[in-house]
């Protein structure tokens, strides 16, 4: 498996978020298998679900079309007991909503478009994968959702995009008002990677694929 970031929540200080990729939904069953029937969880687990109070908030979700996925993680990760040097602010929206096909193509292309031109960073984006889930040890949220992600390089940073998305009258007069009438919930997390969080993040000039 890919870890694609692990990060603390701003504001939740309980609150551990991180990302895992998977070429397939059976190379996702083999890994799982692997991982927690190996030797390593069997010695830590105790220990480590002594410190969980919930580890169901799991979404299961692939790219949309046409993908804007994360750049891959590059170089070495950090030693254990490195500094944390990075002070990313990672933005996270996930969009609840109702199965609709017209309204995922959307998200994926004009709303997505239009995120990348206010925010001025790349924006990644997931849609809800609806197959069956093969680790069913490891449960996964029922909701439909769009998720997009983006990253900026200080609080400061974040603020501005974020003052120039909600000022723009084309998020204000068009597409806000179809968000509103069509997303059941959106979730909002502010985060921060930790020490040792290996991954690559899209910025200004940094277009990974």
């Amino acid at each position: 498996m890919v870890i694609g970031g692990i990060f603390i929540d701003l504001e939740d200080p309980n609150n551990f978020v991180w990302l895992r990729g998977f070429p397939s939904m059976d190379a996702r069953r083999r890994a799982l298998e692997c991982f927690y029937d190996g030797p390593v969880w069997k010695a830590h687990k105790d220990a480590a679900n002594a410190t969980t109070v919930n580890s169901d908030n799991v979404l299961l979700l692939q790219a949309t079309r046409p993908e804007h996925p994360l750049a891959p993680p590059q170089g070495k990760r950090a030693d254990v007991g490195s500094p944390n040097v990075v002070r990313d602010r990672i933005e996270i929206t996930i969009y609840e909503h109702r199965a609709d096909e017209d309204l995922t193509n959307w998200l994926s292309t004009d709303v997505h478009a239009h995120l990348e031109r206010c925010l001025g960073v790349s924006v990644a984006t997931w849609r809800t994968n609806p197959a069956p889930n093969t680790f069913p040890q490891l449960p996964v949220r029922d909701d439909n959702v769009f998720v997009w992600t983006a990253a900026f390089r200080d609080e400061t940073s974040w603020q501005e995009a974020e003052r120039r998305l909600s000022e723009d009258p084309v998020w204000a007069d068009e597409i806000q008002p179809i968000l509103s009438k069509q997303i059941e919930r959106r979730q909002q997390l502010h985060l921060e990677p930790t020490g040792r969080s290996h991954h690559q993040l899209h910025r200004p000039g940094n277009q990974g694929t």
